[in-house]
């Protein structure tokens, strides 16, 4: 039985299932035997809010844990792991201090990714396939590869670290080896271009769970009050300026968010839900009239306009609607400013009168096939 290893922030069994979580399942359900690594999670990482541990993290640190017959979880715990000091709230509006911090912890983060555990070396040993995500985690790639010499590594690029705002020695990292890996496999244009000066470099949009999509949902129940519902699923960074203007502009339409977001607006056409397992989500993008890619903007912003919540939106031919800077080559975006009324008026009258039926969905791949892809395009 063939083996591969996933390196990713996620944790298998959590709520929020993201790409790397439906590659796992899918190479389980093709017989090859998972590895499932979480990582990073350090030290530091027990006195934040990292919402990972909602889920039993704390008692399988460097454990292996068993999901299934084929399927390993293994949470990878260090000591530290790179943070970027301008993260956090103290720092933020305190630029030359925490470039300085930042600076100062370049030595001790050159240690990171230099040492790993014998049970997991143990495991990893073997495989034939190593797909790490974008995550500072990357920069245990040159002991992985002391530990597998004969394994094929796939860079599986999930977001932009600058847009993760990860620390400056992370992305020289991610410079320094990117021409080593078998295969860099990305979601989007943004990262072809980014990495148009390497020969191993693929666009691989990410995959659908066709099985989950294509099956009957009923409408639901508060999406019956409103004439038209636009929903916006995410974990972090939703503009909420954009949620109130086009609330208030469209008085009869729900606006209905999915993800850890409370309801501070005190207004009657917008719905909070909170994070919903995935198979729930679905029936609410079934029934939209529009799909909502309205997050804030900052460096590297760009890389989203083929996330994986675009995917869904565009399989599901939703109209989307995204800040401009987003420059998605997709004809069924449409784009505002931020804080803009007129530009969000607008974009929601453009939104709702689009043809769904020109929206494009050849080329989207199921898991399973994007899977045999990274396989298959890595030997």
């Amino acid at each position: 039985m063939p083996q591969v290893v996933f390196v990713s922030h996620h944790y298998l069994l959590e709520k929020r299932q993201a790409g790397f979580q439906f590659l796992a399942r899918t190479y389980a359900d093709l017989n090859w035997e998972v590895i499932f690594i979480t990582s990073p999670i350090a030290l530091f990482s027990l006195f934040t809010e990292d919402y990972r541990f909602e889920y039993p993290i704390k008692k399988e640190l460097n454990k292996k844990i068993n999901v299934k017959n084929n399927l390993v979880s293994y949470i990878f715990f260090t000591l530290i792991s790179p943070e970027n000091i301008n993260n956090y709230s103290i720092f933020k509006h305190q630029p030359i201090l925490s470039k300085i911090i930042n600076n100062i912890l370049t030595v001790p983060y050159f240690f990171y990714g230099k040492k790993i555990p014998k049970n997991l070396k143990n495991l990893i040993r073997d495989s034939d396939l190593v797909i790490f995500e974008s995550t500072p985690a990357l920069m245990y790639f040159k002991s992985f590869q002391k530990v597998c010499p004969n394994t094929r590594f796939v860079y599986r690029v999930s977001d932009d670290l600058e847009y993760l705002n990860c620390h400056p020695s992370v992305i020289r990292y991610e410079t320094k080896i990117a021409s080593e890996f078998n295969l860099i496999s990305v979601p989007s244009s943004f990262f072809l271009r980014k990495f148009s000066n390497l020969s191993n470099v693929r666009l691989h949009h990410h995959g659908l769970a066709m099985n989950l999509f294509e099956k009957d949902y009923e409408m639901p129940h508060t999406f019956q009050r409103f004439e038209k519902n636009i929903i916006f699923i995410g974990n972090s960074s939703l503009d909420g300026n954009f949620i109130k203007i086009g609330a208030t502009l469209f008085p009869n339409w729900g606006f209905h968010l999915i993800g850890p977001f409370q309801n501070n607006w005190n207004m009657g056409n917008i719905m909070t839900y909170g994070e919903l397992p995935f198979d729930e989500t679905i029936p609410y993008l079934k029934f939209s009239d529009i799909g909502l890619q309205t997050r804030t903007v900052s460096k590297g912003f760009e890389s989203l306009s083929d996330s994986l919540k675009v995917i869904q939106y565009t399989w599901m031919k939703l109209p989307i609607i995204a800040p401009i800077e987003m420059n998605s080559t997709r004809s069924h975006v449409f784009y505002y400013k931020q804080n803009d009324s007129s530009s969000i008026g607008e974009a929601l009258v453009k939104a709702a009168n689009y043809d769904r039926s020109k929206i494009d969905i050849s080329g989207i791949l199921s898991w399973k096939e994007l899977a045999q892809v990274l396989a298959n395009e890595s030997q």
